[in-house]
């Protein structure tokens, strides 16, 4: 069953990370999204790893949370290949804008 979750997390470029599907529960966001590097090229292809079945948007945001950089849909829930559990890819290649 997939769940509706918002939370969000910092990731090397400076931005946050916020998925913020219809249902607010808290969660410990450190620990459920995965990223395979510190850092991306503008122009590399990004993803991030959440460690759940979710559905719905999620938000890159400015550090103080008051800007919307970029807004993606999570897809589709898959099998983790090493492993017995569902997760769900967030794609975000298309965000190009440089970190500081």
């Amino acid at each position: 069953m997939k769940k509706n979750i918002s939370f969000v997390i910092l990731i090397p470029l400076f931005t946050l990370i916020s998925f913020t599907p219809s249902c607010a529960q808290q969660i410990d966001s450190e620990n459920l999204v995965r990223l395979n590097q510190i850092g991306f090229y503008p122009d590399a292809p990004k993803v991030a790893i959440v460690e759940q079945e979710l559905s719905g948007p999620f938000y890159l945001v400015s550090v103080n949370k008051e800007d919307t950089l970029f807004t993606g849909q999570l897809s589709e829930s898959i099998q983790y290949q090493y492993g017995p559990r569902m997760v769900t890819p967030a794609y975000f290649s298309e965000f190009t804008r440089p970190g500081s």
